[in-house]
């Protein structure tokens, strides 16, 4: 494999690893994460870093980088090669590590690939410095600190993890239904009858009897004035309210219970001849 990558463990307990890898291009990284999503791997906290993005060297610092290898990636990243960088769990290690060999990364250590820019890259190459190397390492010795710092030698131990789950209910608000009330204005065609009436002035011209005398009185000098009146239909209208619609939600709480189960490991001790001494290490911590 023509990459080197930094692998370091994060948390003893939580058994999560620091990634850093280099690769030629943007494109590339781009294309590993992607490949990383759809694999179910879950890149915490995962970026990509180049010389255009600020601090790349405080960026892995933060991320407990040793220093020497932070000199080597800077190297890559002065030359214009992006980093990506992220935390994987220790149960998709192995995959991470697979998808990330595919691609090809760079090896930083390497001094020719880095100043070739564009030397082929290939994936049979065994000198142990690579991704899967880092990770074998890792998973064949997970805490360095077994050793006897005052002989200079290490014991050999293979580690067997103790889980156990906890089951934590909690609680969402889900829509089941709900009521929609508009209200809105009809108008309806209505019909009223009233009589009115009109008035109009006649003046007509009659006989009379031809043998009757005038007197004075039919001399004055008279007016006579008649008003017409017709009559015509009011309208108004006069509103009231008839009723009212009243929208309320009711709250009741409920109480639920809730089945499921939960695993916890236990590790049987054979003893050899002595029995078998069956210990269930789910009591307390295992140091």
């Amino acid at each position: 494999m023509a990459g080197i990558q930094q692998i370091v463990k994060e948390d003893a307990e939580m058994a999560q690893y620091t990634i850093v890898t280099m690769f030629r291009d943007r494109d590339v990284i781009g294309t590993v994460q992607q490949e990383l999503r759809n694999s179910g791997v879950d890149l915490h906290d995962g970026q990509m870093l180049d010389r255009d993005q600020g601090d790349v060297e405080g960026e892995l610092v933060r991320r407990h980088v040793d220093g020497d290898d932070i000199r080597h990636y800077m190297r890559g990243v002065e030359k214009g090669y992006p980093l990506l960088v992220g935390t994987v769990d220790e149960a998709n290690l192995q995959r991470t590590v697979d998808i990330l060999d595919n691609h090809g990364p760079v090896d930083m250590r390497d001094g020719a690939d880095l100043d070739s820019g564009a030397a082929d890259l290939t994936t049979d190459q065994s000198a142990g410095t690579g991704l899967s190397a880092a990770a074998t390492g890792l998973r064949d010795v997970n805490e360095t600190d077994d050793m006897d710092r005052r002989t200079g030698t290490a014991e050999q131990e293979e580690v067997i993890p103790i889980a156990e789950e906890e089951l934590r209910v909690g609680k969402r608000a889900v829509e089941r239904g709900g009521v929609r009330v508009r209200s809105y204005v009809v108008e309806t065609p209505v019909e009223e009858s009233v009589r009115l009436r009109d008035e109009t002035v006649h003046v007509d011209r009659r006989k009379v009897d031809p043998n009757r005398q005038a007197t004075d009185a039919d001399f004055k000098e008279r007016v006579v004035e008649l008003h017409e009146t017709d009559e015509e239909a009011v309208v108004s209208k006069q509103t009231h309210v008839t009723g009212e619609v009243v929208v309320r939600k009711d709250v009741e709480e409920r109480e639920q219970t809730i089945s499921d189960t939960v695993r916890h490991t236990e590790v049987d001790v054979d003893k050899g001849a002595a029995g078998l001494d069956r210990t269930n290490l789910d009591k307390g911590p295992v140091r």
